[in-house]
């Protein structure tokens, strides 16, 4: 019996003698950062793929989470989920801002829109949703619960995340998950919000939608702002618009185990050229000319090693996530029979990139624990994740906000202990994915 590791992912990575060709003639032009000649080549071929009007590329993921709060200066408190990555709260942290938890939409594990408006206080500026998995949140609701509340929204697309909301002086504030997304749940925001709110910020988990209309609803009512994160949601599209045009902005990670990578990196999805100087300010320490500095910045840019990855990788994006969006295929139709063992269907008009393959475990009906599955795919040299777990307000560091209970996020606990992504990448082979699924239904 075959025995080879099957790992939960596998990195996109350009032919050898066709990054040569980039290499030669980045080492010719001896300009190797600082906005050079494929930097700003990436950035609008990354513009008409994603269908955004701007798009300004970062070293990492976490970086443009930090530096979109701090470009739409957003302060008090921001709205998000417990069930991502850590560094979604973090760059609340980092802003000095106090993060609030609500729960997730099991559909896609993306904010709930359904919870947002009972998290919104007079201190609440913007909601800052992820992307979950590269299952888009419910753009739409999450807008117009914005627009409502008159919040800004922030996307988190990057999923390589970082270090943001606490280093910005900003309080994180968690709301419950809508277990049809895993995204934020519009539901449960109103009730967060607060006279301190200034923001959610919603994950699109998986890169299943969030309910972005809602969101925004609840937003524009308060007048918060909404920033996402879209780092699962590369290429992710709801009727034909890209799901980076939600919210006030959204932030993609290009880490390598990504859909799309440059080896390490991220970008930040913004709507007007003002807002796109300001942040090409605050990404190279604030300086506006050889001799002007406007703003407190960072040095966040992305240099032309891997931006020319970038250019190699955009031309194959396509035909990998066509490879994944067969192995999902594969995985649903060798699942569908098995008692307590749930997965996401597409969802209607959304394209998707299949980021990510999340299989949810009852272990009444399946007769063992998600942890048991865990070891015992390892036992057979197969790799999933328990992804999210813990959730982030589970962390120390997180463990005191009063938003942080497990009464105030039943649904996000519940998928965090039922949650095991399996294998997915565009390496798979057929073979690959009947070990995967005979150690399952075994």
């Amino acid at each position: 019996m075959d025995n080879t590791q099957i790992t939960v992912t596998s990195p996109l990575l350009p032919e050898l003698d066709e990054l040569d060709a980039y290499l030669r003639d980045i080492w010719s032009r001896k300009w190797i950062t600082n906005n050079g000649h494929y930097h700003k080549e990436l950035e609008a071929a990354l513009c008409e793929y994603l269908k955004v009007p701007y798009i300004s590329l970062f070293t990492n993921g976490t970086l443009p989470l930090i530096t979109a709060l701090q470009a739409l200066r957003i302060t008090g408190e921001v709205i998000t989920t417990p069930f991502s990555f850590v560094a979604t709260t973090h760059s609340i942290w980092w802003n000095g801002i106090k993060p609030v938890f609500v729960d997730i939409d099991p559909s896609n594990c993306g904010i709930n829109p359904d919870c947002i408006e009972a998290a919104i206080t007079p201190r609440t500026t913007a909601i800052m949703p992820v992307h979950c998995y590269g299952k888009p949140c419910d753009t739409k609701r999450i807008q117009d619960i914005a627009d409502k509340y008159g919040l800004k929204v922030i996307y988190d697309a990057a999923h390589a995340f970082g270090v943001d909301l606490w280093w910005n002086g900003i309080k994180p504030v968690f709301v419950d998950i809508d277990p049809s997304n895993c995204g934020i749940n519009p539901d449960c925001i109103e009730a967060a919000i607060t006279p301190r709110t200034t923001a959610i910020m919603p994950v699109h988990c998986y890169g299943k939608p969030c309910d972005t209309r809602r969101i925004q609803e609840i937003a524009d009512k308060y007048g918060l702002k909404v920033i996402y994160d879209a780092a699962h949601a590369f290429g992710v599209e709801v009727d034909g618009e890209g799901i980076l045009n939600a919210g006030d902005m959204s932030t993609l990670s290009f880490h390598a185990t990504k859909v799309y990578n440059t080896i390490e990196g991220g970008a930040l999805v913004v709507h007007d050229e003002k807002t796109k100087q300001r942040i090409d300010y605050l990404k190279n320490f604030g300086f506006a000319g050889e001799t002007t500095v406007v703003a407190p910045g960072i040095n966040g840019k992305m240099d032309e090693v891997r931006s020319a990855v970038g250019l190699i990788n955009l031309k194959h994006v396509d035909e990998a996530i066509e490879a994944r969006r067969k192995v999902a295929i594969a995985y649903r139709e060798g699942l569908r029979d098995i008692p307590g063992i749930t997965y996401f269907e597409d969802m209607p008009g959304v394209r998707h990139n299949y980021s990510y393959f999340p299989i949810f475990v009852d272990p009444e009906q399946y007769g063992m624990t998600r942890d048991e599955l865990y070891e015992k795919l390892k036992s057979r040299n197969i790799y999933g994740r328990r992804y999210f777990y813990p959730l982030i307000s589970e962390f120390s560091t997180y463990r005191g906000l009063e938003s942080a209970t497990r009464e105030n996020l039943p649904v996000a606990h519940r998928i965090a202990e039922q949650v095991i992504c399996l294998p997915m990448h565009h390496q798979l082979s057929g073979e690959d994915v009947e070990r995967v699924l005979d150690a399952v239904r075994g």
